[in-house]
């Protein structure tokens, strides 16, 4: 057995991560469609970098908190509005005259 097929058996499943103590405010906040696409996303790229042989401290990296910390990243990005708020003031300074050239 090659110790990337190791490495490979040592990846959870997403069932049980879905299951641990910090992913549950993630469930609740983004639901769990959502963050079962971000789990598998997650774990997709731990399965590249293992085939890549890119992999440093896998512990660390499968730790549920740690699996949680780069899922809940993923989904802020992934939610968060395209488009940033704006105030459109330029009625103001055009009806005001504070915008006008002396003449």
């Amino acid at each position: 057995m090659s110790p990337t097929s190791d490495l490979f058996r040592r990846l959870p499943a997403v069932d049980a991560l879905l299951g641990e103590e910090p992913f549950a405010p993630l469930r609740e906040r983004y639901g769990r469609p959502l963050l079962l696409q971000a789990i598998r996303s997650d774990l997709d790229a731990l399965r590249e970098a293992i085939a890549r042989g890119a992999v440093e401290d896998l512990d660390e990296r499968l730790r549920p908190e740690a699996c949680a910390e780069r899922v809940a990243r993923a989904l802020a990005e992934a939610t968060r509005p395209a488009y940033a708020r704006v105030l459109n003031a330029t009625g103001v300074i055009l009806h005001t005259g504070l915008g006008r050239a002396p003449i």
